[in-house]
């Protein structure tokens, strides 16, 4: 599903899901090749994110193939939007810059993605940790706005 979103135009968001991965697929991307984003999982169940022409700027090796649900959020930001940030279940597991922004208008999501998810948010900002570990909290996780 490929979708046009306004918040990518503020070079800053965060996108938060929650994913129960049966395996590894795409999870998002925007772009192309050097200027572009994207976020799957990997071969061993961690996530990779990357952008800028480089697929690993933020990768966590905790295999979240477990039949459990887990919350992942990533952040992108910094001039010039270049900063990734990866978090999963409200711990930041991976961080970077990519050489090249990560720059674009729309999002395509879930391209061969494995598993089920549900709760997509997006942010037309970059979520402090607090409001990450918020959104990791059920009951907690109106708290972002």
């Amino acid at each position: 599903m490929r979708r046009e979103h306004p918040a990518i135009l503020n070079n800053e968001l965060t996108l938060a899901f929650w994913i129960m991965p049966a395996g590894h697929g795409t999870l998002v991307r925007h772009g192309y090749a050097h200027y572009g984003f994207f976020a799957g999982m990997a071969g061993n169940g961690g996530v990779d994110a990357g952008g800028g022409g480089e697929w690993h700027v933020a990768s966590t090796n905790d295999n979240l193939v477990d039949s459990k649900w887990h919350n992942v959020a990533i952040t992108i930001g910094g001039e010039p939007f270049r900063e990734i940030r990866l978090y999963v279940d409200g711990v930041m597991k991976g961080s970077g810059k990519s050489k090249a922004p990560c720059l674009t208008q729309s999002l395509e999501f879930f391209d061969g993605y494995n598993g089920i998810l549900s709760e997509i948010r997006l942010y037309n900002r970059v979520l402090d940790a607090d409001e990450i570990s918020a959104l990791a909290t059920p009951d907690k996780a109106e708290t972002a706005q």
